[in-house]
């Protein structure tokens, strides 16, 4: 099962791998396919299983999740509104004046502008006379001429 190429002289056919000098047979697995690859294992699994060893096993997908094609991780991602937590996909709780925020990291939802986050709640921000909120919209700021002393605004003197 070999053929002539320039350089080595020679390689392995489609299906065969050269092991010491020799090809040998690539043996793909139940639910594995032939690679392009010269070197080993020569084979990848179908979408939906995972390499391991010399098998290719089942990617266990929980509710609410859905498989990626990434070589790396879990396999699978949770579906929007939802996140991981061990093998589960679990739903993700938006307290009131909050929502959804698709980011890898924190609880999953901000709050809306003028609110902000205080463990699992939206909180009003107390926005004192002379002060705006800031451009975040979770805090404030003293208008201009005026300094923050504690939660109040005062004249500059």
């Amino acid at each position: 099962p070999t053929y002539a190429t320039y350089g080595t002289g020679w390689k392995c056919k489609r299906g065969y791998l050269e092991i010491k000098g020799e090809c040998g047979a690539i043996r793909v697995p139940p639910h594995g396919y032939l690679t392009e690859r010269s070197f080993k294992p020569g084979w990848k699994c179908e979408r939906g299983y995972r390499a391991n060893a010399d098998t290719c096993t089942s990617i266990q997908v929980p509710d609410h999740g859905y498989l990626t094609n990434d070589a790396y991780g879990t396999g699978w991602k949770c579906e929007r509104g939802y996140r991981p937590v061990e093998d589960k996909c679990i739903a993700i709780e938006v307290p009131e004046n909050g929502y959804l925020a698709d980011t890898p990291y924190g609880a999953g939802w901000k709050c809306e502008r003028g609110y902000k986050a205080d463990e699992a709640a939206c909180l009003t921000v107390q926005v004192p006379e002379n002060a705006y909120l800031k451009e975040s919209g979770d805090s404030w700021q003293c208008a201009r001429n005026y300094s923050r002393s504690r939660n109040t605004c005062v004249l500059r003197r």
